[in-house]
């Protein structure tokens, strides 16, 4: 499609990710503020822009679920982390119990 930018997200979303995340919810939200501006001047939506429009909310909705994705696993590795410092936290404690 002419004018849409096409980005893909890398599976570990580093701190690269997030920033090309936010260049792309800038980029479409650009766009769809363009889309807007001109349905509300009263023109009426070319099918062409009607397709850029749909083609956007389906990278609006990729991006939301991929957002999601990215929260959870960012949940799950810092409960694995948490676990793993508690547990060392408690061998540590276990450790000195033993020595005195």
């Amino acid at each position: 499609m002419h004018g849409v930018h096409q980005c893909e997200v890398s599976a570990e979303f580093g701190v690269k990710g997030r920033i090309a995340s936010r260049q792309l919810l800038a980029c479409i939200g650009r766009n769809i503020n363009q889309i807007a501006k001109v349905a509300n001047e009263g023109g009426g939506w070319p099918s062409s822009v009607r397709e850029k429009f749909r083609a956007m909310l389906r990278i609006c909705e990729a991006l939301r679920e991929n957002t999601k994705a990215l929260l959870k696993e960012n949940l799950r590795s810092w409960r694995l982390s948490i676990q793993k410092r508690m547990r060392r936290a408690m061998d540590l404690r276990a450790r000195l119990r033993a020595k005195a």
